[in-house]
């Protein structure tokens, strides 16, 4: 009776010693899981926050990436025409004065 007993509770532990080695791969498969997505989301935001600064530079309003210093008139009117509105002289070879709009 004795021998019974002990052999349930030796079953009885290694089962629980099992589920506790199951239950800590889980654990650590889930902070791995978690640490890859934060260190995934960190490179997302890097490269968006580079290429919105690219973007903003580009418009002229962001951090200042083109060194070009536009020059404007007394009422703050850019002396130079826009890159849009470049004359296309294929489209009108004989009128200088018509603008087209890229």
């Amino acid at each position: 009776m004795m021998r019974e007993w002990m052999a349930r509770q030796t079953k009885a532990n290694e089962c629980m010693k099992n589920h506790v080695v199951e239950l800590e791969q889980k654990i650590n498969q889930g902070l791995r899981n978690r640490q890859a997505i934060i260190e995934n989301l960190e490179r997302q935001f890097k490269f968006l926050t580079r290429r919105i600064n690219e973007l903003n530079s580009i418009d002229g309003v962001g951090i200042g990436k083109m060194k070009k210093d536009i020059k404007k008139d007394d009422m703050g009117v850019p002396k130079e025409l826009n890159k849009e509105w470049k004359l296309n002289e294929k489209a009108v070879p004989h009128n200088k004065e018509v603008y087209h709009y890229v």
